[in-house]
């Protein structure tokens, strides 16, 4: 049986109630959880291959997932980072990331967004604001207005320069080409982290092939699994060299093959 978990980094000191350490694990605790396991994570193609053995996935190209993938390398642990071209290629911190810091840092009381008026006086505010927001910019078909909203939001709500903590800033190819040297295996997170029903057939074929060519050009890798943005959707058009699909969604079962090319992964979270 094959179980594949997923997350997106680590950070010291972790937080609950912190938008800069949405979605990440503590660094320590995952230290203790990779040493307290019975077995090691295995490479995703050899657990493919003898449909046997747990496997670790980390999303996104950030520092933080970077050194997630490097302690789990030093305990003898396999990993493999899905990254998107666009923020490696152009030096970008992922959207997401940024929207996260402002609502950390913002001062501002509350915000008018499409017509309506939302107090961010609270952490639980600031999470509804969120949760609406993220439900608008996943129906643009296009990162430079995704990006060109949160910019804004940026400068309505901190009035001076977002800058992000070190371990939310994107990876450099250096970087990838460390991680591949020290072993972690390298796939295909999309171009850009747009959420794919937004987009047409032909924007949904450059969204893969896109990172896929990237890669192959940059590092000699020959990418072969897809792991979905927001991981929630379900791809409606067929590409013919991906050989399997990751999903990272909460409203159907995890550790579940969807169909034979098609994964629900297993959150992994302390």
């Amino acid at each position: 049986m094959v179980n594949i978990y997923f997350m997106h980094g680590v950070v010291e000191n972790f937080k609950k109630e912190c938008f800069l350490h949405r979605d990440l694990n503590d660094k320590k605790l995952f230290e203790k959880y990779l040493k307290s396991r019975h077995s090691k994570f295995i490479d995703i193609e050899t657990a493919l291959n003898d449909n046997n053995g747990d496997v670790l996935t980390i999303d996104d190209a950030t520092i933080a997932s970077y050194e997630a993938a490097l302690i789990a390398n030093e305990l003898g642990h396999k990993t493999t980072l899905f990254v998107n071209a666009d923020n490696v290629l152009n030096n970008k911190t992922y959207f997401f990331c940024k929207l996260n810091n402002i609502l950390e840092r913002t001062i501002s009381e509350y915000i008018t967004f499409n017509g309506n008026k939302y107090p961010l006086k609270t952490f639980v505010q600031k999470k509804e604001f969120r949760k609406d927001f993220k439900q608008y910019f996943r129906t643009l078909s296009n990162i430079q207005d995704v990006e060109k909203l949160v910019d804004c939001l940026s400068i309505e709500l901190l009035k001076e320069n977002n800058i992000n903590p070190y371990y939310l800033n994107s990876l450099s190819k250096n970087d990838i080409f460390d991680l591949i040297k020290q072993g972690v295996r390298i796939e295909n997170h999309g171009f850009s982290h747009l959420e794919i029903s937004s987009l047409n057939e032909d924007q949904f074929f450059n969204h893969i092939t896109v990172c896929h060519d990237w890669l192959n050009k940059e590092f000699n890798l020959s990418s072969s699994i897809y792991a979905v943005p927001f991981g929630e959707t379900i791809p409606k058009y067929e590409i013919a060299d991906i050989k399997l699909i990751l999903l990272a969604s909460d409203v159907i079962k995890q550790g579940f093959f969807v169909s034979s090319k098609l994964y629900n992964r297993i959150e992994l979270k302390f």
